[in-house]
């Protein structure tokens, strides 16, 4: 968890570091999929020269337009190994271009490498994906003894511990892997066994001991004596080190920079944590571990790995989304691609993003790897071949043709839409130049396709805005997932029983009234924040100063010991944050305006100066208070705000910022005054994955000195 939020109303915001790796953000949206499309028996297209073509130029096309420095793709197809090419520039400060032969790392793509070593261990009678992890590490415990007397080695390879992400204390690299276990045994689960899907790398951790323990050899020696070696992997290593000997080993960015100039970061040391994410390699070598996987084990004539233990890998374990046709197995996710079946898994680090992809059914498989964090590319890679080399098994106008453009749907015609029979209720609002589809709070961006019609690749859904059937006068919103097509009608437009300025007013005087905001510009908050599901305890200070510049440092604890600090802070005109074991940035953009509006106590004041556009556009219980939801468009292009504002106190219960990935929701609780000015003591940032981040005020002052260090960047070292 970091340190990096800040509120006008002195809220105490803790927010978990987004840069944290393996973060499944592709997987993250949540449509239903209603009834499963059936896969097709049609053979697959073929790989002519026009295809491939047709392919290698879509994708220089999204390259340039996600802005990723570098990339590698290798498609197979029945087989061979049908394209393999580099985009762009693995090194683009010294122009070295990327190949078929460069290097990435490929992140959560390790973790079907892991699953399969432990299925091909019980095929071989060493273990048994039904065992106890206590049975092979006798430390190994999880903080509930419900779950610690069922939890087996197959639980922890699909995320169905009933934790949520611990990540924080094996990406800081001040622990061991018997620490790391033992952290786990302080971290409460948020979730019955099995009850839902939450991602977990530290499992794949303990799922990957126990197999080393039953075959006493290393992790990285047994992916070579497996995998790697019989497969001509000679370019593959699973540690650190293992990849510095490569020739063309790839530098890696941070997201959203510029094309000519990205910022480079450093390559991130995850041997703790190898089996979730530390894999390094290039498309040629994972083109075979394409054709082991599509081969069922077998590879030019040779039985690798046992067929069982390939098709063990695959067998449903948990859904990741709820009635919908979306699993996960060992290390893969398995769900429909447009009526075929389809197994795959992205990973992402650091300065690199993976995605492999299968459709086994037609013998058609990709791998694209990138040297940018969280980049969109990887997975829109992975749909342009295959709309290009799979069959259609549905309506071919549900299939928006790559990079088609159309006309922006209106204003007018967005707002909340339902469908009925499945209990779904979508809302479209437009951030800025984009269109945000928002299901129960999740705000995920969508891409203008055609006319009047949105995609959110990562879900494979497509919107389209239409006139109604029942009245040609109204919009109704076509939703086509799935091969599923279903209708949402427009939702009656909300009156609110009180004006916004009316509620203004009543917000202001519950914050104690504007002479008192405008009375306290300095003041110096003490806090404790804990992450119960991560085990871990952060001790910090928020520093509010001339009304217009916030800053916040936390230092964190687990199992009794310090192991990392942050920093973060805007001081009116511009902002830094930094944690000690990753690498400080400035803030730019969208980020240092969202902070420099959430630091000026003005801009709680006065909105028409700040928000060119304030609504209440429903209510909305939280927690059982009764809301009125107050949607802030601000002036100068940052995040929308949208903050639910009890009807009883006109206290701020809950605020949403942002959308897709980096979308955050907090609550706040406790509201105490401090000579007039209230505040809330206590506020839980609520993130995606299950767990709860909760901030206990200790104190305020008034008097306190703001120290100027607080308001500089420090060496992430001395954090």
């Amino acid at each position: 968890m970091v340190g990096k939020g800040t509120g006008t109303d002195g809220s105490p915001v803790i927010i978990r570091d987004m840069s944290s790796p393996n973060r499944p953000a592709r997987h993250a949206f949540c449509l239903l999929l209603l009834i499963p499309a059936a896969a097709s028996a049609q053979t697959p297209a073929s790989a002519s020269p026009d295809a491939l073509k047709k392919i290698e130029q879509a994708i220089e096309a999204a390259r340039l337009k996600h802005r990723v420095p570098g990339a590698s793709v290798a498609i197979v197809h029945n087989d061979k190994i049908v394209f393999s090419k580099g985009f762009g520039y693995r090194d683009a400060a010294r122009r070295l271009p990327a190949t078929s032969n460069t290097v990435y790392c490929i992140g959560s793509s390790t973790k079907a490498f892991t699953g399969l070593l432990a299925a091909v261990a019980e095929q071989e009678g060493k273990l048994a994906l039904s065992d106890s992890p206590s049975k092979h590490l006798p430390k190994f415990r999880i903080n509930d003894e419900a779950i610690n007397g069922k939890i087996t080695l197959g639980d922890l390879l699909s995320h169905r511990s009933g934790l949520p992400r611990t990540d924080t204390t094996w990406y800081s690299n001040k622990f061991n892997r018997d620490e790391l276990v033992e952290i786990l045994g302080w971290a409460e689960p948020t979730a019955k066994l099995g009850q839902r899907f939450q991602y977990q790398n530290l499992m794949f951790l303990v799922a990957s001991m126990a197999v080393e323990k039953v075959y006493q050899q290393p992790y990285d020696r047994l992916l070579q004596d497996r995998i790697f070696g019989p497969l001509g992997m000679t370019s593959t290593s699973s540690t650190f080190e293992g990849a510095l000997p490569v020739k063309e080993l790839s530098v890696g960015y941070a997201p959203d920079q510029p094309l000519k100039s990205p910022r480079p970061l450093p390559r991130k040391n995850i041997d703790v944590v190898a089996p979730a994410g530390s894999i390094n390699s290039n498309v040629l070598d994972m083109a075979q571990w394409l054709r082991l996987q599509l081969n069922k084990g077998t590879v030019d004539g040779r039985q690798v790995v046992p067929e069982a233990a390939i098709l063990e890998t695959r067998k449903p374990r948990i859904d990741v989304v709820p009635g919908a046709d979306f699993r996960y197995g060992l290390g893969w996710m398995l769900r429909k691609w447009k009526g075929h079946d389809m197994v795959g898994h992205g990973g992402n680090i650091d300065g690199f993003n993976a995605e492999v992809a299968m459709l086994p059914g037609q013998n058609l498989g990709v791998v694209v790897l990138t040297n940018v964090s969280a980049s969109p590319l990887a997975a829109e890679a992975y749909n342009i071949v295959f709309e290009n080399l799979a069959p259609v098994t549905e309506d071919p106008a549900a299939t928006p043709a790559a990079g088609a453009k159309g006309t922006e749907v209106e204003d007018a015609a967005l707002g909340a839409y339902r469908f009925e029979a499945a209990n779904l209720d979508l809302t479209f609002v437009r951030e800025g130049k984009r269109v945000i589809v928002d299901q129960g709070g999740m705000r995920t961006p969508m891409e203008l396709v055609g006319e009047r019609r949105y995609e959110v690749k990562a879900a494979g859904a497509v919107f389209t805005f239409r006139p109604s059937s029942k009245d040609p006068k109204q919009t109704e919103v076509l939703l086509e997932q799935g091969g599923q097509k279903i209708t949402l009608v427009r939702k009656a437009p909300y009156q609110a029983p009180i004006s916004v300025e009316q509620l203004h007013e009543k917000m202001l005087a519950a914050r104690g009234g504007k002479e008192a905001i405008l009375r306290y510009p300095n003041w110096v908050m003490k806090y404790v924040a804990t992450s119960p599901s991560e085990g871990i305890t952060a001790y910090g200070f928020r520093f509010q100063r001339g009304g217009v510049a916030s800053s916040e440092y936390e230092a964190y604890r687990a199992i009794g010991r310090r192991f990392g600090a942050s920093l973060d802070y805007v001081d009116g005109k511009s902002g830094w944050g930094g944690i000690s074991f990753a690498t400080g940035d400035a803030k730019e953009g969208k980020e240092l305006q969202d902070a420099l509006l959430m630091s000026n106590v003005d801009a709680e004041i006065n909105w028409k100066k700040w928000f060119k556009s304030v609504k209440i556009v429903r209510e909305q219980k939280v927690n059982g208070t009764d809301t009125y939801v107050v949607e802030k468009e601000p002036l100068k292009g940052g995040s929308k705000i949208t903050e639910f504002v009890a009807k009883d106190t006109f206290h701020v219960v809950r605020r949403d910022t942002g959308s897709g990935p980096g979308a955050q929701q907090r609550e706040f609780s406790d509201f105490r005054p401090v000579d007039g000015l209230v505040f809330p003591f206590k506020v839980t940032l609520v993130p995606r994955d299950g767990g709860r981040i909760t901030q206990e005020v200790r104190s305020i002052s008034f008097t306190e000195r703001v120290p100027n260090w607080a308001f500089k960047p420090i060496p992430v070292e001395r954090l």
